[in-house]
């Protein structure tokens, strides 16, 4: 976190420049990781919406371009969540993409490669032909790229996603069934190709990320944080409607109105 990334930054300062305020708050502001820690802290801190989308597809995800807001779909909840621990480790991950500013690494990435396909374009003296077919080369190489990152980045939020929903104090073993369901869905639909990444896949097998969280769990739980929890386990859910909130039957039922009171609207 932003404390902690503060303390460590000064620690690695020369004594003079810790002494002097003015010198301390400069080098703090050229350090890497207190940058991004001040930056997550920005767009995270506020009150936050929980958007309930009616869909038949299971997804969860957040958006810069939309801050402090939280869409997961209905599917989500009738497929896969079943408890309040296995939510909070979802919205962990999803809060956690924010934090790590993925979309911000993913629009510079995607950015920088448009603009080089623009430069071979104009560069071309073939007309345009020659970096036509160098295009359709560089278009998969940009997607094969582009999944690395995002298999990359899964797998970067997983990892905060578990400690955040540890620190909120939910139950990170039980929380990573949700993905061990994904597990055997995959499996279910994909046959034995479920565990074979393809080049161009953006997520990593869903078996490893739930071996990963299990493992991930071992260190990351409620006992680690146990002095905090009441409090933080209240903020954390502080980002969640009201009317879905409850055990998963109400949960279900909850949201069998709201689709009821969407389709009114």
């Amino acid at each position: 976190n932003l404390a902690h990334a503060v303390k460590e930054a000064a620690s690695r300062l020369p004594p003079e420049s810790v002494a002097d305020d003015t010198k301390l708050y400069e080098a703090l502001e050229l350090d890497d990781e207190v940058d991004g820690w001040t930056k997550a802290r920005q767009q995270v801190h506020g009150p936050w919406e929980f958007v309930l989308i009616p869909s038949s597809i299971p997804n969860a995800f957040v958006s810069e371009m939309l801050p402090r807001r939280i869409f997961i779909t209905t599917a989500m909840f009738e497929e896969f969540i079943a408890s309040q621990d296995e939510l909070a480790l979802i919205l962990g991950h999803e809060i956690s993409h924010l934090i790590l500013g993925h979309s911000s690494t993913m629009n510079s990435f995607e950015s920088s490669y448009r603009t080089l396909e623009v430069l071979l374009l104009s560069l071309d003296p073939t007309s345009g032909l020659l970096s036509l077919a160098f295009m359709g080369f560089l278009a998969s190489v940009r997607s094969a790229i582009g999944a690395g990152y995002s298999r990359d980045h899964e797998r970067q939020a997983d990892e905060l996603g578990v400690k955040l929903c540890a620190m909120a104090c939910y139950d990170t073993r039980a929380a990573s069934e949700v993905m061990h369901k994904m597990h055997v869905e995959n499996v279910e639909s994909g046959g034995a190709t479920a565990n074979m990444p393809s080049f161009f896949d953006s997520h990593p097998p869903s078996d490893e990320r739930y071996r990963s969280l299990l493992d991930e769990s071992k260190n990351e739980n409620p006992n680690k944080y146990e002095e905090n929890c009441a409090t933080l386990k209240s903020l954390f859910f502080e980002a969640i409607k009201p009317e879905v909130r409850g055990s998963p039957k109400e949960v279900r039922a909850k949201l069998r109105t709201l689709k009821i009171q969407n389709e009114v609207n």
